[in-house]
C-alpha cells in the first residue's frame, strides 16, 4: 500500500456509507476532546447483533462494549440485546459489491442508506478485519503465529471501532466523512487497535450536529 489519503466511495449506490482504512495513512493527531454540553440528554441506543461469523457472544459483547466507550462522552450508551434495535449483522466476508482490491482500501464495515437517510441496517466483516491486521503486519506471519483466541482477541478493538464509526453515521444521518476523528476517511491502525475517545473525537461540527438533532425515530431511549 501507498502512504496516499483514500477518498471514500459508496458500497451501494446511493446507498451505503462506506469504513474505508488505508494502513499507513499519514498520521493525524488530535488534542483532547471537548464534549458537548447537551451529553447527558441524549439516551441509550439500542442495537441487535445478528451473528454470522465466528465470533462467540462474549466476543460480540466486547466489540459493542468499545462503541460504547467511544460514545459515551457525548450522552450516547450503546446497549445490545434489545428485540427491535438498530441491526447490526456481523458476517465474515464482504459481498463482491463492496470487496476492495488488494491495493485498495479494505471495507470493515457499511451503514445503509436510503432516500438520502441512513437506515437501522449496519454491516461488519470479520474477515476485513483479519485482512486489516494481517496487512499491518507486513507478511502476516506475527498474525498467523498466534493462537486462534489470540487472533479473534486482535479483532475485537478494530471491529468495535468500525461500529462505532457506523453508529456516527446512522445517528448523524449522514454518509459523509471528516478529515479527523472517528468518522474520517482514513484511520491509523493504532487508534483502531487501542481506541480512545481521545483519539477518536467527533468533530465540533459533529457535536453541533448531534446536540441539535431530533433523535425521535432514530430508537434512542432516556
Amino acid at each position: 500500500m501507498t502512504g496516499e489519503s483514500v477518498r471514500v466511495r459508496s458500497a451501494y449506490v446511493d446507498m451505503s456509507a462506506v469504513m474505508q482504512i488505508a494502513m499507513t495513512a499519514v498520521m493525524l493527531t488530535t488534542g483532547r476532546a471537548n464534549y458537548p454540553s447537551c451529553a447527558p440528554s441524549i439516551g441509550v441506543l439500542p442495537i441487535t447483533v445478528y451473528n454470522r461469523s465466528r465470533m462467540s457472544g462474549t466476543e460480540l459483547d466486547a466489540i459493542v462494549a468499545t462503541a460504547d466507550r467511544l460514545w459515551r462522552p457525548y450522552g450516547v450508551t450503546i446497549s445490545a440485546g434489545a428485540p427491535h434495535g438498530v441491526a447490526v449483522i456481523v458476517g465474515a466476508e464482504p459481498p463482491a459489491a463492496v470487496s476492495q482490491s488488494a491495493a485498495g482500501p479494505i471495507v470493515l464495515g457499511t451503514t445503509l442508506f436510503s432516500d438520502g437517510h441512513a437506515t437501522p441496517y449496519i454491516h461488519l466483516w470479520v474477515g476485513a478485519a483479519e485482512a486489516l491486521i494481517t496487512a499491518s503486519d507486513g507478511d502476516g506471519r506475527r498474525y498467523s503465529a498466534l493462537t486462534s483466541v489470540e487472533r479473534d482477541a486482535a479483532l475485537l478493538p478494530v471491529l468495535g471501532v468500525a461500529l462505532a464509526h457506523e453508529i456516527g453515521h446512522y445517528l448523524l444521518d449522514t454518509p459523509h466523512h471528516s478529515r479527523v476523528g472517528l468518522l474520517q476517511t482514513t484511520l491509523r491502525f493504532h487508534d483502531m487497535r487501542v481506541p480512545s475517545p481521545e483519539h477518536l473525537p467527533l468533530t465540533d461540527q459533529q457535536q453541533r450536529v448531534l446536540c441539535a438533532k431530533d433523535f425521535a425515530g432514530l430508537g434512542l431511549r432516556q
